[in-house]
């Protein structure tokens, strides 16, 4: 999932967004990494200088690849099953 937005602070300060802080969020601020910080109870914040910047947040579940091996993995046996079955059914 991926969130870009545009921002123009009249100063510096601290955005907070109204999301669960939770693991598996990537900040880029201008481009370059940033540290999301928890604030007001759990949401996600994001320390701004003042001037415009240009956000983007990119969530991937923590098992989210983990999954995905299981499913490829499971897809690839089916296969092989349905594979041997057809060839070697008497």
């Amino acid at each position: 999932m991926l969130f870009r937005s545009i921002i123009n602070a009249n100063h510096s300060g601290i955005l907070v967004l109204p999301i669960i802080m939770t693991n598996g969020w990537r900040l880029n601020v201008n481009g370059n990494n940033r540290e999301i910080l928890e604030v007001s109870n759990g949401l996600m914040g994001i320390s701004l200088e003042k001037g415009t910047h240009i956000i983007t947040l990119e969530y991937w579940p923590p098992k989210f690849f983990t999954g995905l091996y299981i499913s490829l993995f499971t897809l690839l046996l089916l296969l092989l099953f349905i594979h041997r079955k057809k060839y070697f059914d008497l």
